[in-house]
């Protein structure tokens, strides 16, 4: 039987507004509290058209050259290999930098 790969259980109430804390930090600007060991990634969602944003903590950093080094988890089957690709447009920040 098949899965879906979202989870219905998402964090609600006063966990789901600690989880967004970090979101928020680089909206207002403060990214740089986290320092450079996490980024903000903004994308437009591939089905959904909608804006998108995550946090990601950083495994490794080439800041001169603009690399970044990120380990992502997937716990689940991905059917769909482009889930897996880069969106055709992204904004990623860095501190207080923006590309």
């Amino acid at each position: 039987m098949h899965k879906p790969l979202r989870d219905t259980n998402l964090p609600k109430g006063i966990f789901r507004l600690l989880m967004r804390v970090p979101i928020l930090l680089y909206q207002v600007g403060l990214g740089r509290i986290l320092g450079g060991r996490f980024l903000m990634l903004t994308h437009i969602g591939r089905n959904s058209g909608i804006l998108k944003r995550v946090v990601l903590e950083v495994i490794k950093s080439e800041p001169e050259s603009g690399i970044y080094y990120i380990q992502i988890f997937v716990w689940e089957s991905i059917t769909n290999p482009e889930a897996l690709s880069p969106p055709l447009s992204m904004t990623v920040n860095v501190s207080d930098h923006k590309s």
